[in-house]
């Protein structure tokens, strides 16, 4: 299987290497790099005011559905440009990009060949990143980064699964016309709301007497519509992209393998050769088809290749050639204590006890975090915690702590809530309705609390909501989340999936603290784990429900300790 179309940035060597090894591919320009140089050379000569409109009028020229309508936006902006006295702009726009480039990312052209909607590189820019995620480091061996690259494989492949079943078990509203019974169940949930939005459109020009184009779009284009227009839309008329519904490998034709043509052409190439020539080649050949025959061996690996050996190698040495009885006990150079202090190792690295209500928490270091955080955690845990670590107040706190607790710096908080929105837009149809069962409008408040990027510290309404966020860390990051407060103590699993589909997940706990901030901490292996959560318990799947089996004499002994402290005063947080 090879690609249809292959999107990078202008690294010429990565492009004309592309035209080499697949040269029936088209080519195409990620957007995103070349905004990203656009900026790099064009921002400092204009106004922020100047600058969105620049950036409005670039966006609308790459998106030119048609030549014509290209032209007419490229002398728009053109005209602009001239008039602001911004030619050098405009010179670097055409030189660079438009002369030679504008078929490779202008949608005029790019719309042409079936790219499904890919303008950029950034699917595979956060596979990257993910996939550093795993390393976590520059050193490993080939074998791990091969292990790596299994895993994340093996859960995407979870996701493409649970898709692809969606798509052939689940029905939407919108997918319910007429026109899509030979599509639902073959073809990609996707596609059919594409082809939802297409025939929108379609009905839109023809209620206002307009004309349909029929350029190709990313799906199946308008022109299908237009054609099946009152009938049923055929399978065949749908792109083998979006009918792959399995991970099931195609048998290739017999054709597509004709050995006896093969061999013709290398017979004919072979003649064409000096006897020597031909020669090694057959010998070649006939190694490669019988291995046992060739008299080739693989090649010695040296056992010992550091290199000089050293002083006391040496003496070591010497000393085993020596005779048995040439040993003496007194040769034998006696152990020597160089320690001038009479303290053993184990006595240096024993750190004071700052608190004895948390003994795990030994070093100085602890005591400002045990002097402010100490009344705010659970007494119950304190015994267990094991290291605590302090988020910044921004109102990305609660993000900060689960970062922390993914073993991450603090200031990836950012993808945090990246990765949590996905979560939460793919996969609407399964949340839905759990926060909505709390609150009407609840899940808005959930998308909206997550919805901050920007630099400036959160507001209110972005801060994090429990338990919604936490059931959202659970499934999207497969670890088991505690959370512990002087109120509330909770676990969160992951609401879809069992404990196989995570084997080696891990468990990070977050705690609540002077009402309106979060940290990280860690508890010791094996300790009580909080109740889980109430949501989780209802709507939990089925494979889900191990994870309660798993660790249920953790769970018993957080139990305990909760029937224990039921005599203490709780404050009540607003969880939802």
């Amino acid at each position: 299987m090879e690609p249809r179309v292959i999107v990078t940035d202008r690294d010429q060597a990565l492009m004309n290497a592309c035209d080499k090894v697949f040269p029936k591919a088209s080519k195409l320009l990620c957007r995103w790099h070349i905004s990203q140089n656009i900026l790099k050379h064009c921002r400092a000569k204009f106004t922020d005011e100047d600058w969105k409109i620049f950036k409005l009028s670039w966006s609308r020229l790459c998106n030119s559905p048609i030549p014509t309508i290209y032209n007419y936006n490229f002398q728009r902006l053109f005209t602009r440009l001239v008039n602001d006295g911004r030619s050098d702009v405009l010179d670097y726009l055409y030189d660079v990009w438009l002369k030679d480039y504008k078929e490779k990312f202008v949608s005029a052209w790019t719309n042409t060949v079936p790219n499904f909607g890919q303008h950029t590189t950034n699917r595979v820019e956060s596979q990257h990143s993910k996939f550093k995620r795993y390393i976590k480091g520059p050193n490993n061996s080939l074998y791990r980064l091969v292990c790596y690259v299994g895993k994340v494989l093996e859960s995407q492949k979870i996701q493409i699964k649970l898709s692809f079943q969606e798509s052939r078990s689940v029905q939407m509203g919108d997918h319910i016309f007429p026109f899509f019974d030979n599509l639902r169940g073959s073809v990609s949930q996707k596609a059919l709301e594409l082809l939802v939005v297409e025939w929108k459109k379609l009905n839109a020009l023809r209620a206002g007497g307009g004309l349909v184009a029929t350029s190709f779009l990313r799906v199946v284009g308008c022109h299908v519509l237009v054609r099946w227009s009152g009938c049923k839309i055929p399978l065949v008329a749908i792109d083998n992209f979006w009918t792959k519904l399995d991970f099931s490998t195609e048998e290739l034709n017999q054709d597509e393998c004709n050995i006896q043509a093969e061999m013709d052409n290398l017979t004919q190439q072979l003649h064409t050769q000096p006897p020597l020539v031909v020669k090694s080649m057959l010998s070649k050949m006939k190694a490669v088809l019988n291995p046992s025959m060739t008299d080739h061996q693989p090649p010695k690996v040296q056992q010992d290749t550091r290199g000089r050996p050293t002083t006391k190698v040496k003496q070591q040495k010497n000393k085993d050639k020596q005779p048995e009885s040439q040993r003496n006990d007194y040769t034998q150079k006696p152990n020597v204590r160089r320690s001038r202090s009479k303290k053993t190792k184990e006595e240096k690295n024993t750190l004071p006890i700052i608190d004895k209500d948390v003994p795990r928490l030994a070093g100085h270091r602890y005591k400002n975090v045990i002097e402010r955080f100490k009344d705010w955690l659970p007494s119950s845990y304190r015994r267990y915690i094991t290291h605590i670590e302090d988020a910044q107040p921004d109102g990305n706190c609660g993000f900060r702590s689960i970062a922390m607790g993914l073993g991450y710096d603090q200031k990836e908080w950012k993808w945090v809530r990246q990765e949590l929105l996905d979560e939460m837009f793919i996969n609407r149809t399964r949340w839905g309705h759990i926060p909505e069962s709390l609150d009407k409008g609840c899940y808005n408040n959930v998308y909206r609390s997550i919805n901050w990027l920007n630099v400036e510290p959160a507001p209110m309404a972005c801060w994090m909501w429990l338990p919604c966020t936490g059931l959202l860390v659970a499934q999207k990051f497969g670890v088991i989340v505690q959370h512990l407060s002087n109120g509330v103590c909770q676990t969160y699993f992951p609401m879809f999936d069992g404990p196989q589909v995570y084997p080696n997940h891990s468990i990070l706990t977050i705690a609540y603290v002077e009402d309106s901030h979060f940290i990280m901490v860690k508890l010791a292996d094996n300790s009580p784990m909080p109740v889980p959560n109430g949501l989780w318990n209802i709507y939990r799947s089925m494979e889900a429900m191990e994870w309660e089996t798993m660790y249920m004499s953790r769970i018993a002994q957080g139990r305990a300790l909760l029937r224990s402290n039921r005599t203490q005063q709780k404050e009540v947080i607003d969880l939802c």
